[in-house]
């Protein structure tokens, strides 16, 4: 028999069995054992499916590409689109055109690199995860992968154009791995697991929004980094973060009375203190960048020509340059004082050092104004110097003791039992688990040309000296 004339056979059965009225789900005498038995019975009651001719189902019988579109796209009842398909391996007269161009339609499939869709290729359960993810419109970026993953011995094997699909997927309890502990993705999708995977689907029902606090220095929200990955973290686990930007003194003391469920600050050892003391579960390094120090671009006292950080700040106090100072026990502000005590100077008291208790943006607004000198993280002074409201320039950049290094940690739920744990665990390890480190280094690229942020996670350095 022609092989293209058997495969128009099967694909023209599969549909007519998908698709008929039928009550015969007790006569198909091979899902009597199988596992997917009630699904398939359901399915067929729903008048979604009915078995073969022959009274099979043939459960464990793999699916095309064309076929599982088909599936999906007759179970929305998807209307008629004159919208072109790209394929050059999908014409008009092939049998699920219409099918596989209702599903490009709506943005659910794509093709390969070649410009084919391959649609008589078996579908891998890898791909209907991405497929379904898209039908779904599922934000999957900021899931947290480890959990779902955490007893999938063959994770690895899943391509990493499907890890956070099948990811979220597994969370949202629509797909499961094997009794062997694996997710097998490369093999083929069954119809048996076609007909869970589509009622999971249908029977979706997004869960109510819960809700936590993130207390946080300044920086991070004041540079637009939060605005960026808190969205896509949300979505993904359905929360809504209430975000507390003080500075890290500030960050630490809100969670050290139980006012927080999580803190991602910058100084290392208050950071120390506050996980010796019991108030934090565990600490994540989650990114660096580095703090500048800032001034006039005319530079009257002539700071810029110092050697380093240290002689530009003495220089600073030897001319009584005005400087202003977060003076908020703030990260920055830490830095700043340690930097005050490397050069043998004390400067509070004094007439030309003003302590403004603000964060960095108020105080990036203040020396603007005074056309004064500051210490400030990298990435705010960017962000406000590229929507033009500061006018200051660099001074002293790139020395080792500008480094700025960001930690994550959620609150001790044996400190303050009504923490958010679980919520503040998630995101924690999607700020450091591999999406979220990209985001984290995509971020300022385009505007800036370089990162504001470095991803700086264990998880992201074991990544990346993989891939090598």
């Amino acid at each position: 028999m022609n092989k293209r004339w058997f495969a128009i056979s099967c694909a023209f059965f599969l549909v007519f069995s998908l698709f008929t009225q039928s009550s015969a789900a007790p006569t198909l005498r091979d899902i009597k054992n199988h596992w997917a038995k009630e699904y398939v019975e359901r399915a067929i009651d729903q008048g979604i499916i009915t078995g073969y001719p022959d009274g099979t189902f043939q459960p464990d019988r793999a699916l095309s590409r064309a076929e599982f579109a088909t599936i999906l796209v007759k179970a929305d009842k998807l209307p008629s689109t004159d919208k072109p398909l790209p394929f050059k391996d999908v014409n008009t007269k092939f049998w699920g055109y219409e099918y596989i161009q209702k599903a490009y339609a709506k943005g659910w499939i794509t093709g390969f690199p070649d410009g084919t869709f391959k649609p008589d290729n078996p579908v891998t359960r890898e791909q209907a995860a991405v497929i379904l993810a898209k039908k779904m419109e599922a934000e999957t970026r900021g899931v947290a992968y480890q959990l779902p993953y955490a007893n999938v011995l063959d994770k690895n094997n899943i391509s990493e154009w499907a890890f956070t699909q099948v990811a979220w997927l597994m969370q949202e309890n629509i797909i499961k791995g094997t009794p062997a502990k694996t997710f097998l993705p490369q093999k083929s999708l069954s119809r048996a697991e076609s007909v869970v995977m589509l009622l999971n689907v249908l029977d979706y029902k997004t869960p109510q929004a819960k809700s936590m606090i993130l207390s946080t220095t300044t920086s991070t929200y004041d540079s637009g980094l939060l605005n960026v990955l808190i969205p896509i973290y949300e979505a993904s686990n359905h929360v809504k973060v209430k975000i507390i930007s003080v500075g890290t003194g500030q960050a630490i003391a809100t969670a050290k009375s139980g006012d927080a469920d999580c803190i991602l600050v910058h100084d290392r050892p208050a950071e120390d203190l506050f996980m010796k003391d019991g108030y934090g579960s565990y600490r994540l390094d989650v990114m660096y960048n580095d703090f500048i120090l800032i001034g006039p671009a005319k530079d009257p006292k002539g700071i810029l020509s110092s050697s380093n950080i240290i002689d530009a700040f003495k220089k600073i106090a030897a001319t009584e340059s005005t400087f202003i100072s977060r003076g908020d026990k703030s990260g920055t502000h830490s830095k700043e004082l340690s930097i005050w005590k490397a050069a043998g100077i004390d400067p509070n008291g004094q007439p030309w050092y003003v302590s403004a208790g603000q964060g960095m943006g108020a105080v990036l607004l203040m020396a603007h104004e005074k056309q004064a000198y500051t210490l400030t993280d990298r990435a705010t002074f960017l962000k406000y110097a590229k929507d033009k409201k500061i006018n200051l320039v660099i001074i002293k950049e790139g020395s080792k003791e500008l480094l700025n290094p960001y930690g994550i940690m959620p609150v001790n739920p044996k400190k303050f039992s009504h923490v958010q744990y679980d919520l503040a665990n998630k995101l924690c390890l999607f700020m450091t688990g591999v999406p979220g480190q990209k985001l984290i280094g995509e971020y300022g690229v385009k505007d800036f040309g370089s990162p504001l942020f470095f991803p700086d996670s264990l998880e992201y350095k074991e990544y990346l000296k993989n891939k090598k």
